[in-house]
């Protein structure tokens, strides 16, 4: 079985805006390629089960789990494990800033959070690299 990684993600202020049931910019597509890249998901959240949507997380994340009641701050405690030691990753979005930015590998080892706008600028540039056979085109060279 091939080892992906697990991913914790908050609610408040990531997946949804602070203090309410509504979904940041993009929430929904990123948990996805999440899943599709093959991470296992667990929400965690400081509120009581009573208080989040369980049944929408569900849909966006099937077989994910949960935590509730869970104060802050979060400690996470791990051994030193070669496999892991050096790929556990900690990543602290701006509040409401939402998920979207956050890039992560197929194999889970490499974060990153790009800037939507620079993110797009490097899509349209690699996929006209791609259709020019690898070659700049004349506007890139400039």
């Amino acid at each position: 079985m091939e080892n992906k990684p697990t991913m914790l993600i908050d609610l408040d202020g990531t997946l949804f805006w602070f203090g309410t049931n509504k979904l940041t910019r993009e929430a929904r597509e990123k948990v996805a390629e999440f899943i599709e890249k093959g991470f296992q998901i667990i929400f965690i959240t400081n509120r009581p089960k009573a208080d989040v949507p369980v049944f929408m997380l569900k849909e966006m994340a099937p077989g994910c789990g949960f935590v509730f009641n869970s104060n802050s701050p979060r400690i996470m405690i791990d051994d030193d494990g070669t496999t892991h030691r050096a790929n556990s990753k900690l990543y602290i979005v701006r509040r409401n800033a939402g998920i979207a930015r956050v890039d992560v590998d197929e194999e889970g080892t490499n974060l990153s959070y790009v800037e939507r706008d620079k993110r797009m600028r490097l899509e349209r540039k690699l996929k006209a690299l791609e259709s020019n056979g690898g070659k700049p085109t004349e506007r890139e060279e400039e």
